[in-house]
């Protein structure tokens, strides 16, 4: 019954499913990486700007190359969860279509937004308006790809919402669980963003700036853990049955640990301690990107063998996107290094108040 449902692709994978999941997860936690920056940097920045803290236009110029380069990240996990997970995924998706195809356009508006903020119109409104946007596609994202892992729950709906075999695709599925899940990505998001602001003010030539700086990211840093221990704690009935206890207790106590190393850094703001702070940052958001990897994993094992399915290897696209991914790496790892050490005309010291 379950095959007849959701069957596998008979044309088989182009690379075995152990291959096809690591690039997903690699591709997942770039952009991670850059969602959880402009998840909390935007609304962070423009609450500074609003009550004149340098800080805040330091963080809102560095957004237009996050939100850049986080969307174009997030085609690298999408392709490869269609190709893993494809009648899964485009279920869920056909179900709730109309929150997916609103997806564009709020996306396409936010994007537009940050640039307007950035170029000094309304900061403080485009901004807080570009942020609730990407929130709620967040929102969308993270019910989706909760939902997606209950097949059966998408036959329920499908049952019990389709007419002659159409469905209007106005399913939203909200529930405890698709909310802590979110919760955790927030509570992740404070770290991430507070690592990023430590790189962006490392070049700072102003010793009061950087300070006062670093007070702000170690705050923002452990409000993030209290969030994360908070909603882990509630979310870890939800997916004991999945994970082996001693990952799921190491996966929990990574950000609390990431969160020390901060601490460390803030009292001693060495490149070695900051360093040292990115490194377990990373960490703890791998750690956390496999352990929903062996949640859905495990959940969609009941529905189908995806060790079974055929592999037809494509050596010639395998080895042409792993080039191309190596270049693309390199080419945003010289973007940020120049966009964290280029000192620009407007300074920490020039904030302008204008467009407020």
């Amino acid at each position: 019954m379950h095959d007849t449902l959701f069957p596998p692709d008979p044309l088989g994978w182009p690379a075995g499913f152990a291959v096809l999941v690591s690039l997903k997860v690699l591709g997942f936690l770039w952009h991670a990486l850059c969602m959880h920056i402009w998840l909390i940097g935007l609304p962070l920045a423009a609450g500074l700007i609003r009550r004149g803290v340098p800080l805040g236009e330091r963080i809102l110029r560095s957004m237009p190359f996050v939100l850049a380069f986080g969307i174009n990240g997030g085609i690298v996990p999408l392709l490869f969860l269609q190709t893993l997970y494809g009648p899964f995924f485009f279920t869920t998706t056909i179900l709730a279509a109309w929150f997916w195809l609103s997806v564009i356009p709020a996306l396409l508006i936010a994007y537009s937004l940050v640039y307007l903020a950035v170029s000094g119109w309304r900061r403080v409104l485009t901004s807080l308006v570009a942020s609730g946007l990407l929130f709620a596609i967040g929102g969308v994202f993270a019910s989706t790809m909760h939902h997606m892992a209950q097949p059966d729950a998408l036959v329920r709906t499908f049952l019990t919402t389709a007419d002659a075999g159409a469905v209007a695709g106005t399913h939203f599925w909200v529930d405890a669980a698709s909310i802590l899940r979110y919760a955790l990505t927030i509570g992740m998001a404070c770290g991430t963003t507070a690592v990023w602001i430590a790189w962006l003010v490392s070049r700072s030539g102003e010793t009061g700036f950087r300070e006062a700086s670093a007070q702000w990211i170690w705050h923002l840093y452990g409000l993030g853990t209290i969030v994360y221990a908070l909603a882990g704690w509630l979310y870890r009935p939800y997916i004991r049955a999945y994970v082996p206890d001693v990952w799921m207790w190491l996966t929990g106590a990574s950000v609390p640990l990431a969160f020390g190393v901060v601490v460390i850094w803030s009292r001693h703001p060495t490149r070695r301690w900051r360093m040292a702070m990115t490194i377990a940052h990373l960490l703890a958001v791998g750690m956390n990107g496999i352990s929903r990897q062996i949640v859905q994993t495990g959940k969609l094992a009941v529905w189908t063998d995806q060790w079974t399915v055929p592999v037809r290897y494509d050596w010639g696209g395998i080895t042409l996107f792993l080039i191309t991914l190596g270049i693309g790496i390199g080419i945003v790892y010289w973007i940020a290094r120049k966009t964290i050490w280029a000192r620009s005309a407007t300074d920490a010291s020039g904030v302008q108040p204008s467009g407020k």
